[in-house]
């Protein structure tokens, strides 16, 4: 009897996604990510989840640094269907849905509160995101390709105080311009 119900709550859910408009190639991966949502409580039965399960389970799911962004808004749009239109829980349309769905959307490697990550001075991004070797004719590329080492053991330096990106950026330009004199 329990197959039976199981297999009857994901026909229901299926129908629900494809009246969602749920592209058939990505129905199969909604049940993935709600079925991993199952898992992860498998002693709640999904009538008593509370908005705090779920918020701790998209926080942590966001946090999985293998997860492609696109990933986490098809969890979040999974969970969303499922907890409105097939459990019908009343925190559930209260729920932030949005709020992750924008915040999973990936920053660029220059973006300033992930910059720490990206290369130093000496080496330049592209607009696509590339690493490529510094040949523009900017005065910091110029110094930078003279005394790449001295650009990083700065970087370093400022990095190990935890000065702002804009500091760097400053102190990097600074040093630029003393130097080019």
């Amino acid at each position: 009897m329990q197959g039976d119900n199981v297999s009857r709550f994901w026909d229901k859910y299926i129908i629900e996604l494809t009246s969602c408009n749920v592209p058939e190639k990505a129905r199969r991966w909604y049940v993935k990510r709600v079925e991993d949502y199952i898992n992860a409580h498998p002693d709640i039965p999904l009538e008593q989840h509370t908005k705090e399960n779920l918020t701790k389970y998209l926080d942590d799911l966001g946090r999985n640094e293998y997860l492609e962004d696109w990933q986490f808004k098809q969890a979040v749009d999974a969970l969303r269907i499922l907890f409105i239109a097939m459990i019908h829980l009343p925190w559930a349309n209260l729920f932030p849905w949005n709020n992750y769905i924008i915040a999973a959307t990936e920053l660029p490697v220059t973006h300033a509160t992930i910059a720490r990550d990206s290369p130093s001075p000496a080496e330049k991004i592209t607009s696509s995101g590339q690493l490529t070797s510094s040949v523009e004719a900017s005065l910091l590329d110029c110094v930078s390709q003279q005394y790449p080492v001295h650009i990083d053991n700065l970087v370093v330096q400022i990095r190990a105080r935890h000065y702002s990106i804009h500091t760097e950026r400053a102190y990097c330009d600074w040093i630029a311009r003393f130097v080019h004199v």
